[in-house]
């Protein structure tokens, strides 16, 4: 896992251990290009697309940068912990 700050030269999505999970909230690390710090932020995952990854309304929330930011922007992320779930 790249510290708070770090700077990310290749694209790099983390599976967390056990896959994805539909209706499922994430605290991430996340960055959106090689230029951008890596900074951490939460992602609501609404469901999967058929290879397992998140799909449709599968979103981003940062603390400080406007707006929401979709899934596939992002340029790097890996999961710190799970927040919870919707419905099971």
């Amino acid at each position: 896992m790249y510290k708070i700050y770090d700077l990310v030269t290749e694209k790099e999505i983390v599976t967390p251990e056990g896959g994805w999970k539909e209706h499922t909230y994430y605290v991430i690390q996340v960055s959106y290009s090689s230029n951008n710090p890596v900074h951490t932020a939460i992602l609501g995952v609404g469901f999967l697309k058929e290879d397992g990854s998140p799909g449709n309304y599968s979103e981003i929330w940062n603390n400080s940068y406007g707006g929401v930011k979709t899934f596939r922007s992002a340029w790097y992320i890996e999961v710190v912990k799970v927040i919870g779930r919707i419905k099971e």
